[in-house]
């Protein structure tokens, strides 16, 4: 059963006629952050896939058998599940992985949730405008918003389980409302007047693509967006103070776009590229006139 124990993989790639994965057989060998289970597969053995740590690197696995695998609950122990990995399932199959006693406490991913668009003209009506779409907080997972939030507000996006929120039609300077979801987001667009990023705020998040730094924020911290592996571009267009390991070991990252009048410390984006890894590392780097550095 132990086939590739504490073997210190760099990526598992299983093939597609897998159908049974045995107990320990990865156990202690996974050091990537997306593994895909192949619609073969059926079950999954008890501490298959342990990390070495009691927190490893492991963030998205995607599903793609329509009826959810048997799982052992030891299989990924040592992973905090709710906090750490998303779960992507085959269109429309949401509600059959969320009734399954395991994979039912993740954040799913369906490709078919639709994007629910609110416009917010009164604080802390966001509930009723919810209520006139006929959706409880726990239906939306896809949200964009536009206008100005009332704490209760706050509270009600602060419920969903979302994946991609855009508040690029809010103003608003603090994000500490919703701290507590913005490392599980994979899409997020900043509100307008956003001052400053604050340390871990995107510290290992899942977000994914372009990330746009509001034009209006002059600081992100140390450990800002630290370790977020499926960044591919950051652009800054601000008078940002970008501080020390802000955004090292963003491994994904290939393009960065600073421009304004941006200081950059020393550090802040170290090891964008993997140690000992494949990852191809930056490519393109765009410095204005009025950079410091």
């Amino acid at each position: 059963a132990r086939l590739f124990m504490k073997s210190s993989i760099p990526e598992i790639s299983l093939p597609n006629s897998i159908v049974k994965i045995n107990d320990e057989a990865f156990s202690g060998a996974i050091n990537q952050s997306y593994l895909i289970l192949p619609e073969s597969c059926e079950s999954i053995g008890e501490r298959a896939f342990l990390p070495l740590n009691n927190y490893g690197p492991l963030r998205f696995i995607e599903c793609r058998s329509e009826m959810p695998p048997i799982v052992d609950q030891t299989a990924f122990t040592g992973y905090d599940t709710t906090d750490h990995i998303t779960i992507l399932v085959p269109e429309g199959k949401r509600s059959v992985y969320k009734e399954d006693s395991y994979w039912g406490k993740f954040k799913i991913c369906d490709p078919i949730d639709e994007m629910t668009e609110i416009e917010i003209k009164n604080p802390n009506s966001l509930y009723g405008k919810l209520v006139w779409l006929d959706k409880e907080p726990s239906d939306v997972y896809r949200l964009k918003l536009s206008g100005v939030l009332g704490p209760d507000d706050w509270s009600i996006v602060n419920s969903m389980p979302l994946y991609e929120l855009d508040m690029s039609g809010v103003t608003s300077e603090d994000l500490s409302g919703i701290s507590d979801i913005l490392p599980h987001l994979i899409k997020f667009k900043f509100p307008k007047g956003v001052k400053t990023i604050q340390s871990e705020l995107f510290s290992e998040s899942h977000l994914q693509g372009e990330v746009i730094i509001p034009q209006e924020c002059e600081l992100i911290e140390t450990m800002g967006v630290y370790k977020s592996d499926f960044i591919s571009k950051v652009v800054i267009t601000g008078p940002t103070v970008v501080e020390e390991n802000a955004f090292r070991f963003c491994k994904k990252l290939s393009e960065v776009s600073i421009l304004g009048n941006a200081t950059l410390k020393e550090n802040s984006f170290q090891y964008v590229r993997g140690i000992d890894r494949n990852d191809r590392g930056l490519e393109t780097v765009t410095l204005g006139d009025g950079v410091k550095v």
